[in-house]
C-alpha cells in the first residue's frame, strides 16, 4: 500500500551516456549532511568463499565518499575472488579522497587505479592459465566542489550497478546510472529480446567487458551525476538483482526501506538503517536455496 505521502514511484534509465548536468540550488547546498555509507554481503552457501567484494570509504570531514562493489567472474572461481580482494585494495590506497576537488580528479584517481588493477589481474590470468580469471566493479564517487555543490562520478565495468535514489516533486526515483556491459544488454539495447527475457536468457551471465580488458581510458564508462540532499546511492552486484523476480519488486524493496531508513520521508534516511533493512529483503528472498549467487550492496547518503 502507498505510504501516507502519495510518493509514486518511477524508474529512470537515461538514454545514452550523457552526463547529467543539473545544478543544485543554494537552499539545497546548505541542506547536505555529513556523508554517511554502509554496506552488506550475503554469501553463497555452496562454497567457502565469497566472489564479492566491496569498498566503504568517507573523508573525516564527510564532504567525500567512496561505496563500490566487485564481482568475481564465476568462471574463474576461488581465483577470481582473489582478483576482487587486491582490486578493493589498490582502490581504497589509490583513490586519496580528500584531494578530489572536481571531476577530473575523480576520474584520474579511478583511471589511475583500475588501470593498476587491471594489469594485477592480467599477471594472475597469465600465472594461472586462465583468461576467465576476473572481476566487475562499480562505485559511487561523491566529492564536494569548491562553491559547496555535491556531485558524483560513477564509473563501471561489467554488470554490477549504480543506482541513484531519490525523494522529488512527489516521485520516488530510482535512477540507473549504469549500462551492463552483457552480452543480454548488448542484445536488448538493439531490439532482439525484451527486459524479462535478459533475466532468463541463457546467456545473462556472459560478460562483454571486466577488469582485465581494461586497456586504455575509453574502456572504462565514468559518468557525472549531480546530487541533493537525501540521495542514495547504492552499488550492487547482479546477485542482488537476481534475487528478485522482477525489475518492479526490486525497486519496491528499496521504496520499503527508504520508507523505514527516513521515518516516512519525514527525516533524511539513516543509511544503515536502509541497507539492513533492504539486504535483510535480498536474504528472505534467498533463504531456502541450497545456491545462489552472492549478493552485496554498498550505499552512501548524501
Amino acid at each position: 500500500a502507498a505510504p501516507s505521502t502519495g510518493l509514486q514511484r518511477h524508474h529512470t534509465r537515461p538514454r545514452g551516456r550523457s552526463l547529467d548536468k543539473e545544478r543544485a540550488e543554494p537552499r539545497e547546498i546548505a541542506s547536505y549532511n555529513k556523508l554517511e555509507a554502509a554496506g552488506m554481503s550475503i554469501q553463497n552457501p555452496s562454497h567457502d568463499y565469497n566472489n564479492d567484494g566491496s569498498l566503504i570509504l568517507v573523508s573525516a570531514d564527510g564532504r567525500q565518499a567512496m561505496v563500490a562493489a566487485a564481482d568475481g567472474v564465476s568462471a574463474g572461481g576461488k581465483k577470481s575472488s582473489w582478483v576482487v580482494r587486491e582490486l578493493i585494495t589498490i582502490v581504497s590506497q589509490g583513490i586519496d579522497l580528500p584531494n578530489i576537488a572536481k571531476f577530473t580528479d575523480a576520474t584520474n584517481r579511478i583511471w589511475g587505479t583500475l588501470f593498476q588493477a587491471a594489469n594485477r589481474n592480467r599477471d594472475v590470468q597469465t600465472r594461472e592459465g586462465n583468461l576467465e580469471i576476473g572481476t566487475t566493479f562499480t562505485a559511487a564517487l561523491i566529492f564536494t566542489l569548491a562553491s559547496g555543490e555535491r556531485r558524483a562520478a560513477i564509473p563501471n565495468v561489467g554488470n554490477s550497478r549504480t543506482i541513484r535514489i531519490r525523494i522529488g516533486k512527489g516521485n520516488f526515483d530510482v535512477t540507473e546510472l549504469t549500462w551492463d556491459d552483457s552480452l543480454v544488454r548488448s542484445l536488448y539495447e538493439v531490439g532482439q529480446i525484451g527486459k524479462r527475457t535478459m533475466r532468463i536468457h541463457p546467456q545473462r551471465s556472459f560478460l562483454t567487458r571486466y577488469l582485465s580488458k581494461i586497456q586504455r581510458k575509453d574502456d572504462i564508462t565514468v559518468i557525472e551525476a549531480n546530487v541533493l540532499p537525501g540521495d542514495i546511492f547504492i552499488s550492487i552486484t547482479d546477485g542482488v538483482l537476481a534475487a528478485f523476480n522482477s525489475d518492479f519488486e526490486f525497486q519496491g524493496a528499496l521504496y520499503t526501506a527508504y520508507q523505514q531508513a527516513s521515518r516516512n520521508f519525514q527525516v533524511p534516511p539513516n543509511v544503515q538503517e536502509f541497507t539492513s533493512t533492504f539486504m535483510g529483503m535480498v536474504q528472505a528472498q534467498l533463504s531456502g536455496l541450497s545456491a545462489h549467487d552472492d549478493a552485496t550492496m554498498a550505499a552512501v547518503r548524501c
